[in-house]
């Protein structure tokens, strides 16, 4: 009898934890690899993220349906789905939120008719200010410089860009994004590996910014 019942209790605690993983990853967090360069320097090819799912809403078990639709703020890291590919996932950064008059003219990011400044560093990356953001981008290179027309952004919408903008597909990589297909905002990488699968351990644990 003994036996049966710390089978049981066994059994019940193995339960509880299934149960309270799924409602993790299903309600609280969420993890994505990034498989390309386009969110350099901040996110590299081969790291692993754990993404904050809460602030953007709570999605319902096998829908697409919100119970709170949250919009995040410029500046944040999001994963998420562009309209066009609702099922593939990417990793962008939000630059314009609703009523947001957002532009790009010859690489220099404007937001409400103000330009971004941008500070070249050792490396060769950039530190793009102003807008409202504050944040380091890859926008050098011999590709020409990224023009994107004027877009007001709607309500309900956010307007996201990736950091690596030194190729000429970057149009593929930014624009309108409906705030209900956000899955969560990117907080940490929590393991990196490159190219031949090699450890990154400078890389663990880093906060994304």
């Amino acid at each position: 009898m003994l036996q049966r019942r710390l089978w049981r209790d066994y059994l019940e605690n193995i339960l509880w934890v299934f149960v309270l993983a799924l409602v993790i990853r299903t309600f609280i967090f969420s993890s994505y690899r990034m498989p390309s360069a386009a969110m350099e320097p901040a996110v590299l090819p081969g790291d692993f993220l754990i993404a904050f799912r809460l602030p953007y809403g709570l999605k319902l078990p096998l829908t697409q349906t919100k119970l709170v639709v949250a919009a995040p703020t410029r500046g944040e890291v999001v994963i998420t789905a562009f309209s066009e590919q609702p099922q593939t996932l990417v990793l962008r950064r939000v630059v314009g939120v609703p009523g947001d008059r957002v532009e790009m003219r010859q690489g220099h990011l404007q937001i409400n008719d103000e330009i971004c400044q941008y500070t070249v560093q050792a490396d060769g990356s950039e530190w793009e200010t102003g807008g409202g953001l504050s944040h380091m981008v890859i926008k050098s290179g011999r590709e020409p410089s990224m023009t994107l027309p004027p877009v007001v952004v709607p309500p309900g919408f956010v307007f996201v860009l990736a950091d690596q903008r030194a190729t000429t597909d970057e149009a593929r990589k930014a624009g309108l994004v409906p705030v209900d297909l956000i899955e969560g905002r990117a907080e940490l990488i929590w393991l990196s590996w490159a190219v031949g699968a090699k450890l990154r351990t400078e890389r663990l644990f880093k906060l994304i910014h």
